[in-house]
């Protein structure tokens, strides 16, 4: 996800790290689908090392969400069907 995307910066008050924060959507915005719907009023907050800063990220958007909860089960069923070929072959 491009760091463009992360239009909202702002400050933490206790220990002054940066907050990078996507738009949150309209809320006139049509959910494109499922996942989306059920993901409308959540987010997502990561903390990363950026050259060596600590940087929080929140990310708001259900469509971003979405990419992120898509590719993370991409990702968790190609490493269970290498697992299931890997024991069969053994």
């Amino acid at each position: 996800m491009p760091l463009r995307l992360f239009n909202n910066k702002r400050f933490h008050p206790l220990n002054n790290t940066p907050i990078y924060a996507t738009p949150t959507p309209p809320p006139n915005a049509i959910p494109q689908s499922w996942l989306e719907l059920s993901l409308l009023g959540h987010s997502l907050s990561f903390n990363v090392m950026i050259e060596e800063w600590e940087v929080a990220i929140v990310v708001q958007n259900p469509t971003f969400i979405a990419q992120v909860v898509g590719e993370g089960r991409r990702l968790a069923m190609e490493t269970y069907n290498n697992l299931v070929w890997m024991v069969s072959v053994e």
